[in-house]
């Protein structure tokens, strides 16, 4: 496995456990994005209409135990119960596979992108929240984060694998990046639709804030920036 590669039929997103967890219960339809800090040219989910979902360990635990709420209180009860210690912290450091993270990482499902949507304002943020697992408070730090670029919404269908996919965890690149590569072609598994009822509202309501008045502006000031950069 490598960090990244160009072939979109392999690709996996990696993203929280608890955030897959959602996708694939029905709970959610989106994530909020903007890329890994290690993003080869700032590439992102644009590349591909189909992806694994990746599940991802330590980073949701890090801001638990740094004291940062930043999901809802249902989600957060779910990221705790499910919270186990795999190897002890020297382990890790040696192994390279973090604490929380399991020796062998289930793929149980991919993702369809609907739509993409880029929202640059907190008042578009806060108005996804409602149909989200996250607090505004994280919602806030993801909007703030790369200042320059938008906060990236993708509109996601998600599919549940019947017999769930393994990857060893020492097998996995280290690196930050949004994206990793498997050994598994998507198109290769069917899986079962998963119905989530906030789908269609969401649908709406991007439509709506997309013409907000304070989105069209900072588009437009963003794209002036760029180019006057060029």
């Amino acid at each position: 496995m490598t960090g990244y590669n160009d072939n979109p039929a392999v690709l996996g997103l990696k993203e929280w456990q608890v955030t897959v967890d959602a996708l694939l219960r029905g709970d959610l339809a989106f994530m909020m994005r903007k890329g890994g800090i290690h993003e080869p040219a700032n590439r992102f989910l644009h590349d591909t209409s189909k992806c694994w979902l990746f599940p991802t360990y330590e980073h949701q635990y890090e801001f638990v135990d740094e004291g940062d709420t930043l999901l809802k209180e249902r989600w957060m009860s779910h990221l705790l119960e499910s919270r186990q210690t795999h190897r002890s912290a020297d382990e890790a450091e040696r192994s390279g596979i973090g604490v929380h993270t399991p020796e062998t990482i289930l793929l149980e499902g991919y993702a369809e992108t609907l739509a993409i949507h880029e929202f640059w304002t907190q008042t578009s943020v806060n108005a996804l929240i409602d149909l989200g697992i996250w607090t505004p408070e994280f919602a806030v730090t993801r909007l703030k984060w790369k200042p320059r670029q938008p906060l990236v919404v993708f509109h996601l269908q998600a599919f549940r694998l019947d017999d769930p996919l393994s990857i060893p965890a020492d097998q996995v690149p280290k690196r930050c990046y949004s994206w990793i590569e498997t050994p598994f072609r998507v198109e290769n598994y069917a899986g079962t639709p998963v119905e989530c009822a906030s789908s269609d509202g969401l649908k709406r309501l991007c439509s709506e804030l997309s013409i907000l008045p304070e989105e069209t502006a900072a588009r437009e000031r963003a794209r002036v920036e760029v180019g006057n950069k060029r």
